[in-house]
């Protein structure tokens, strides 16, 4: 059996003929080749970037910001086919603004305190998530439908069907501590870089096809 064996990984190119290898080290060999071979097809199926991808800019109270993200993308997000082929970067920040003081760096929204939630609930669901997963889609689009409907985004009541009870708990106590702030504040330093307010939301493209979105969406409206 160990020469067998011995045979077989010196025909895959894997050892050569002067490497002494006992029966032992044959098969912890194999067990860690199996391993490396369970960790490269782990990587082959990370997230493959999607034909289409859209930056959208917008705060989670905004009346504009919810119109298009329930009127123009969820319908998108619904159907299968479209769905393989857009991949959201969100970024729930808008016209909020970022202050200094002696006691550091705060948020102010637009849209009040209960947007200030919103948001940061939103930030933590896109740690969490992943930024630009099918997961974190879904739960801001099922969160701002709820918004829409007149919900508080302060209220848990907002997203608690949006994911699970253990993930709700964990995005209330994320979105109450510190460092939900800091992924705000990082979210309004990258709004500003990437374009200068002065509508209530704004969504990219940053691929060649970003102009055919908009007639997409016409042609869905339709």
């Amino acid at each position: 059996k160990h020469l067998r064996l011995r045979a077989a990984l010196r025909n895959l190119g894997l050892i050569s003929d002067s490497l002494d290898l006992s029966m032992a080290s044959a098969v912890h060999f194999l067990v860690l080749l199996l391993c490396l071979t369970l960790v490269c097809c782990g990587a082959s199926k990370a997230r493959v970037k999607k034909a289409i991808s859209i930056n959208v800019y917008y705060e989670s109270n905004c009346p504009y910001s919810q119109r298009f993200i329930n009127t123009e993308l969820a319908p998108l997000w619904s159907d299968l086919e479209w769905k393989s082929l857009l991949e959201v970067h969100f970024v729930p920040f808008g016209m909020g603004r970022i202050l200094e003081d002696a006691q550091g760096k705060n948020v102010v929204c637009q849209h009040g305190a209960d947007e200030c939630v919103g948001n940061r609930v939103q930030d933590c669901a896109i740690q969490r998530f992943g930024d630009k997963s099918d997961l974190l889609n879904d739960f801001v689009l099922c969160m701002e439908r709820n918004l829409a409907d007149g919900m508080a985004a302060s209220s848990t009541v907002s997203y608690e069907q949006c994911t699970s009870p253990d993930m709700v708990l964990a995005l209330q106590q994320c979105a109450a501590n510190p460092e939900s702030l800091q992924l705000a504040i990082q979210n309004g330093q990258e709004t500003q870089i990437a374009h200068p307010i002065q509508f209530v939301f704004c969504h990219l493209c940053d691929t060649s096809n970003c102009h055919r979105v908009h007639h997409w969406i016409m042609l869905l409206k339709n």
